[in-house]
């Protein structure tokens, strides 16, 4: 019936988006090659290393708390999960022979807090990653190598070798019916 002819509106917005990639193009600048920087390889250390180097104060990212006695320490290490979500992975371990004892929840576990109760006891506060669970205390008994978890009303007390899956049965537990 009408003959409309070309879509004048399509061939116009068309023109515009050409004219716009032309200017865009003609205006952007040129790129500047970047310096490539080569940092020093960090040498592979043992964890004994780490800890000589955490009790002497040359890595930042850890820290340690020293029992009373000063034979054991609770070693902390800080890293970044996400964009400004950190976490503190702790471990025990020995000081005189230099060996980990126990770590505290594997690595998506973070200690918020540690407190020597004694020379060979301690209760650290722990939660797990992402903080959909609630966290709780463990009460760690070195001498014993035993573990008192008082996340729920009625506390459990383990064998050091089976805290972190006690810990992560736990967690997946909660998360199952969510």
């Amino acid at each position: 019936m009408f003959d409309t002819g070309p879509n004048w509106l399509l061939i116009g917005l068309i023109a515009i988006l050409m004219a716009a990639l032309i200017i865009g193009f003609s205006q952007r600048k040129k790129s500047v090659p970047v310096k490539e920087i080569r940092m020093p390889a960090r040498p592979v250390l043992t964890p004994q290393e780490s800890l000589r180097l955490i009790l002497d104060g040359k890595m930042p990212e850890a820290a340690a708390k020293v029992s009373p006695d000063g034979k054991y320490a609770v070693v902390l290490n800080a890293y970044e999960m996400r964009m400004s979500h950190w976490l503190e992975s702790g471990a025990v371990w020995n000081l005189d022979t230099q060996t980990m004892i126990v770590p505290i929840g594997e690595r998506m576990w973070s200690t918020d807090r540690v407190t020597w109760t004694g020379n060979h006891d301690l209760e650290v506060e722990i939660r797990r990653y992402p903080g959909d669970v609630p966290g709780g205390n463990v009460r760690l008994d070195v001498d014993q190598q035993t573990a008192r978890i008082a996340f729920d009303p009625d506390p459990v007390t383990i064998p050091f070798e089976q805290l972190n899956t006690w810990l992560e049965r736990y967690y997946s537990q909660r998360t199952r019916y969510r």
